[in-house]
This record gives C-alpha cells, sequence and structure tokens, in this order.
C-alpha cells in the first residue's frame, strides 16, 4: 500500500471535527433505537491451559513480560516454550529454522502439539523473517502453520490463505490445522504489563458510554474497507453500540471511551492537518481493539522507530488493548475486515462471546503472510454482569445394583457446566476449577449417567459457573441390592401329571412370581409344586423383587411320556458319577442294558446349568459300557443337570461342583 509520510502539525479545528461525525452518529443510534438490542449470554470463566507462551530466554523483556502473564492469566510451567533465538526485530530464514524447530519440538516432545489452541509471542522474540521477493512474512503469521497439514506452505512465495476466515464459530486447532497466536509487544514493559491488566476474558464494558469510531478516507486506497466500514456501522448499532461513521475528510482525534476504531491512518489524505504520525490521541476503555489500514504499521515496536508510515506501537502506548499491525508491506487483502472484526467481537448470541485473536483472524484471511496481531488472544468483552447460577439438579432416589443413574440438571446459566462425585462441600474443598482437572470430576454438560457398581447411598453434585460464580446443586441416591436366589430342577425324568417341587434359596425377597412356561396361571408362594398336562420342554421363569429392585431367573424342564419314563428305566439303568460332589472332575460310569441283556447303542450326554444354559455336550460310539471322564472345571462352582441319552431315552443325575 502507498504511505504518507509527512510529518507537518496543524491545531485541529474542533468545531469541525465536533460537528460532522456527531450528526453521523445521531443518525446511526436514531436505527437503532428503533431495533431490540439482543441480551448478553452468562459467560463461563476462561482458562488459559490451550494456550502455549514462547518466551526467548535471550531477552530480558520476553522474560519479564511472559512470567508477567503467565502469572496474571494462570499458565502452567509446562504450557511456557523456552527457546533461545536472537533478540532482533527482524531475522533470516535460516534464524527462523532454528526458532520454528525449538517449538516444535517441545510441542511434540511435551505432547502438547494438539491440546494447543493459541501461542502467545513476547517483546524480545524476533518479529518479522526476511526473505527476497515476496516471501517475506512475520513470525507470528509463519508460526501458525506448524506441524499441520499446511506446514509446507511457509515461507513460500506469497501468502496463503487459511480456512477460518469469515467463520462464526469457536477456534480449535483439530478443525483448522493451525494455531492462533498473537504477540505481546509495545514501546516498554510497563505499558506491556498495563495492556495486560486492562485486558482479558469478560472485560466489562459500559455500552452506554463505549462508542466506536470508523473514520473513512474520502479518497481510499481501496474502496471496499470503506464500505466495510459503511456496512458494520447499522450492525452495531442495532446492538446498541454508540457509532461514529465519519465520512468526510476531518482524520477524527480525541474520542473518548473508544471501545473499537478503525481508520487509514498515514495513508488518509488528511492527517497531517490533525494529528503527528496519524496519532488518533483517543481515551481507549479496556478491551479495546483496532484496525488501522496502514500497510507497515507494525513493522517495528521500539522506541526512536522512523515514521514515514505510521505505527500502531502509538496506539498501543495511547491504551489500546489489541490492534493488528503489518511488519512488511502487504497487499490489502491482508487488512482486517472490519464488518468481520467488529461484528464478531460483539456478538451476544454466543454461549461465550469471541476472543480478540478469532475475531481478527476470522477477520483476516491469509497466513504465512505479514500481519500481527498484539494482545491477550482471550481477551473479550460483555454489557451485562450475569447473576451467578442457582441450578437445581433430579435423580432418581433409589435405584437397583447394576442399573445407571441418571443424573441431570436445569435452571441453569451458560456457564461452564459439570457433574461431580461427592458433596458441593467435597468438591469445593478440592477447589477450582471445576472442570476436568478436578479429582471428582465426572462428566461436562447438563446430563451425566452413572453405573449403580456398589450398594449404599452416595451424593452427586452438579455445578454451573460463571464469571460472577459457581452455583452447585446435589442430588443423592440409594443403589439397592438385588434379591439372590438359585433354583433346584428336579433331575428325575418327569411325566405328566407327576407333582414337581421347586427348591429354592433366595434372600432379600418380599415378593414371588413363577411362571412355570406352561398355559396355567402364576403362581406366588415360595417353593410351589406343578403337574404338567403334557409332555414337551418347559422354560420355568421365576421373578423376585423386594418392592423395588426384581432377579429374573430361568430354568428348563423335560416332560416325556409314561412309556418313554419305563423304556428309560429298562433300557438305561445303570449310570454312575463319582466323585459327586467333585472339584470338577467326574467319573461317568454307564452300561446300556435292554431287557437284562447287554445293549450295544450309541450314547450322548449333556450338561446344564440351573438356568438350562448347555455347559457340555459330547457324543460316545456304539458300546456295551462307557467309561468316561467329565470336566467342568471352567465352569463356577454350583448344581449342574447331567442328562445322559440312548437312542430315544435319557437319564438325568444332579452333579455338584465344590
Amino acid at each position: 500500500m502507498d504511505s504518507v509520510s509527512n510529518d507537518n502539525t496543524t491545531t485541529m479545528n474542533s468545531s469541525l471535527i465536533s460537528r460532522s461525525p456527531r450528526v453521523i452518529a445521531m443518525l446511526v443510534l436514531a436505527f437503532s433505537s428503533m431495533v431490540m438490542v439482543s441480551i448478553a449470554r452468562a459467560q463461563a470463566p476462561v482458562d488459559y491451559s490451550d494456550v502455549g507462551l514462547i518466551v526467548n530466554d535471550n531477552s530480558d523483556s520476553s522474560k519479564a513480560i511472559g512470567a508477567y502473564f503467565a502469572a496474571k492469566r494462570h499458565i502452567a510451567a509446562r504450557n511456557i516454550i523456552h527457546i533461545s533465538v536472537p533478540a532482533t526485530e527482524q531475522i533470516d530464514s535460516l534464524t527462523f529454522i532454528s526458532l520454528r524447530k525449538q517449538v516444535e519440538t517441545y510441542l511434540i516432545q511435551t505432547k502438547l502439539k494438539d491440546s494447543l489452541n493459541y501461542l502467545v509471542t513476547t517483546k524480545g522474540m524476533p518479529l518479522g523473517v526476511y526473505r527476497s521477493g515476496s516471501n517475506a512474512s512475520s513470525v507470528e503469521s509463519d508460526l501458525m502453520l506448524i506441524l499441520g497439514v499446511d506446514s509446507s506452505q511457509i515461507g513460500k512465495n506469497g501468502w496463503y490463505q487459511q480456512n477460518y476466515g469469515g467463520k462464526r464459530e469457536h477456534f480449535t486447532r483439530a478443525k483448522y490445522h493451525f494455531y492462533l497466536i498473537t504477540r505481546l509487544d509495545g514501546y516498554t514493559n510497563a505499558g506491556i504489563f498495563r495492556m495486560i491488566d486492562s485486558s482479558g476474558p469478560n472485560t466489562f464494558v459500559d455500552q452506554s458510554k463505549a462508542q466506536f469510531i470508523l473514520d473513512e478516507d474520502p479518497t481510499p486506497i481501496d474502496g471496499n474497507y470503506n464500505l466495510f466500514m459503511q456496512q458494520v456501522a447499522p450492525i452495531l448499532a442495532t446492538r446498541g453500540w454508540n457509532v461514529v461513521l465519519n465520512a468526510d475528510s476531518v482524520y477524527l482525534t480525541h474520542e473518548q471511551n473508544v471501545i473499537g476504531y478503525v481508520s487509514w491512518g498515514s495513508n488518509d489524505d488528511h492527517f497531517w492537518r490533525y494529528s503527528t504520525h496519524a496519532n488518533p490521541m483517543n481515551t481507549w476503555l479496556p478491551g479495546s481493539i483496532a484496525e488501522t489500514y496502514v500497510s507497515t504499521g507494525g513493522r517495528s515496536f521500539q522506541p526512536g522507530t522512523g515514521y514515514g508510515q505510521s505505527l500502531v506501537a502509538d496506539w498501543l502506548q495511547e491504551g489500546v488493548s489489541g490492534i493488528k499491525g503489518y511488519v512488511y508491506e502487504p497487499y490489502t487483502a491482508a487488512l482486517a475486515q472490519v464488518q468481520v472484526l467488529f461484528e464478531r467481537y460483539t456478538d451476544t448470541s454466543q454461549d461465550m462471546p469471541f476472543n480478540m485473536a478469532e475475531s481478527y483472524v476470522m477477520a483476516s484471511p491469509l497466513a504465512s503472510w505479514m500481519d500481527v496481531i498484539v494482545g491477550d488472544p482471550k481477551m473479550s468483552i460483555i454489557t451485562h454482569i450475569p447473576p451467578q447460577p442457582n441450578p437445581t439438579a433430579s435423580a432418581p432416589s433409589t435405584v437397583c445394583k447394576g442399573d445407571n443413574i441418571s443424573l441431570a440438571a436445569s435452571d441453569s446459566l451458560h456457564g461452564r457446566r459439570n457433574w461431580f462425585k461427592g458433596s458441593a462441600a467435597q468438591v469445593r474443598a478440592i477447589g477450582p476449577p471445576y472442570d476436568s482437572r478436578n479429582a471428582q470430576w465426572l462428566k461436562a454438560g447438563t446430563a451425566a449417567t452413572v453405573a449403580a457398581t456398589n450398594t449404599g447411598t452416595f451424593t452427586y453434585c452438579y455445578c454451573d459457573e460463571n464469571i460472577s460464580g459457581a452455583g452447585f446443586a446435589e442430588v443423592t441416591v440409594t443403589v439397592l441390592a438385588r434379591p439372590t436366589v438359585t433354583i433346584g430342577l428336579p433331575s428325575d425324568t418327569i411325566a405328566p401329571s407327576d407333582s414337581i417341587s421347586f427348591g429354592v434359596t433366595a434372600s432379600n425377597v418380599t415378593h414371588w412370581s413363577w411362571n412355570f412356561g406352561d398355559s396355567s396361571a402364576m403362581d406366588t408362594i415360595e417353593k410351589p409344586q406343578h403337574r404338567y398336562a403334557a409332555t414337551g420342554s418347559y422354560q420355568v421363569r421365576l421373578t423376585l423383587s423386594n418392592g423395588v429392585c426384581d432377579t429374573v431367573i430361568t430354568g428348563n424342564i423335560v416332560v416325556q411320556a409314561k412309556a418313554d419314563v419305563l423304556a428309560i428305566a429298562q433300557s438305561v439303568t445303570r449310570v454312575s458319577l463319582s466323585p459327586n460332589p467333585s472339584n470338577g472332575e467326574f467319573k461317568l460310569h454307564v452300561e446300556s442294558i435292554a431287557h437284562d441283556r447287554p445293549s450295544t447303542q450309541a450314547i450322548s450326554y449333556h450338561v446344564f446349568d440351573i438356568t438350562g444354559r448347555d455347559i457340555l455336550f459330547k457324543e460316545l460310539p456304539a458300546s456295551p459300557q462307557y467309561d468316561e471322564t467329565l470336566s467342568i472345571g471352567n465352569a463356577p462352582a454350583g448344581v449342574y443337570l447331567l442328562e445322559v441319552r440312548a437312542g430315544g431315552n435319557c437319564v438325568r443325575e444332579k452333579m455338584i461342583k465344590r
């Protein structure tokens, strides 16, 4: 972009400045009075666990600013990346390669590569990477792409268009594959400390006093950027902001309570009439951001830098909390589009506001180019202080062991919402943060499911936390034991009309319900007797309850005709197991006799557990006598049923494993 290097200073025409732009501001505010201003949502606390801070150990300023920022924003020591490079603002490509490798190596070794979304550099770090032709770029814009799918674009001829530009959603590196990077810089360490103190997440702004200054140049280098100011003015006014949109030749200065600002700086054809070096001499509110359409406004942050074009460092010294500059001469495509920048930064429809880094990068689509964003990346503004959350929570008062406990919360504000094991007092005793880093944490969100694996009474608490404080709600759940039962089925062959007695051993039972698998009615006594009217295989189903918890157990009964029973007695008369009980190894002896004579026929045997589940099956060749080792060593201790079949006949024996 062309620059203006005239340093002439003239006395301001205060009457002209106070007249023309104020008329426009009144028109915009009149428009805003006709629309409904949206209400800001409650805001969750913001932590810096996904922020990496880069410190140059060769610079005292870098170390001091890094330590100050880490303390103010509670950045863990693990997230501080120490490098060693020359403490000069300009470096060559070889020095950048060393810088890049040190950062990448640390992120890989500490496994922070994929858990960080933001990187922050500090004064005393190199600022620009000078390469011949159009390969020059800012250090920050190149570092954006490290360790990502687009890292090969670093140092290429020209800029690279990143895929977050123009979006309307919160940034994650997992989705967009690069880092958001800002810089903490200015003329002095004290000025940078002041900038850190006057910014940060959820900075409160009195909207009735704050104003956006949009200062057009009547003869701009690129008219689109005047148009962008015109587009964003009614959006800001609709949201209740005071807006000054200046379309005449006056270069606005000495504006009060500025929260957002854009002008052409030293590229404004008339700045020299009203200002030295195009400095606006405004009073800036905490959380304020600015864009200046000057190609090399970010070329240096050192006191005594020569002019030509205006410097964003001057505006930082005035008190703006965040600003974007350009290290070398870019194309106008690199400039932040304020209809995106200011619109995103003031968007109150989000559960959390867009922060400064997100807003600038959504408004500035280029990477590996010449931009440098200065300020706390997570700085954001709010216009309402939300009440402290006062949530309610619900859960079933009793559940059965083995079930799931469903936890739910309601009346919850849009803060940081999490479920925890234990009472609110226990969670508070551990202390913040009240999220997944807390030892009692269960799950994020308003709903959670917990497996009831043990009996007893358990307390869970829900926390909704915003910038005004943390609200807790508790629930208490009793987990009851289910009834326990074993059922003994008849081991002898059953014929129709035989009376069957069911043996049951149970505890913690108040209600019984027997389903015998035929068309007969349910029986509700503990140890019923039953007669089957017809042959067949029947599944017996016993349901037990203690009034809250149920247990269901099943078993199989085979009913055969009396003739079959007689045949069994005549044809398979000798079946024995030894030892019985045993540890799982049994000696099976079978003699097959038909009408007092040895009978040669193939047999098979099954082993079932008390629920009728098939445990073991084997077929044996035809022989008048069988001796077989039968093993159920892998089965649990208990009562089992052995069924030996010869032809169409069978004999059953009870077997017990200790």
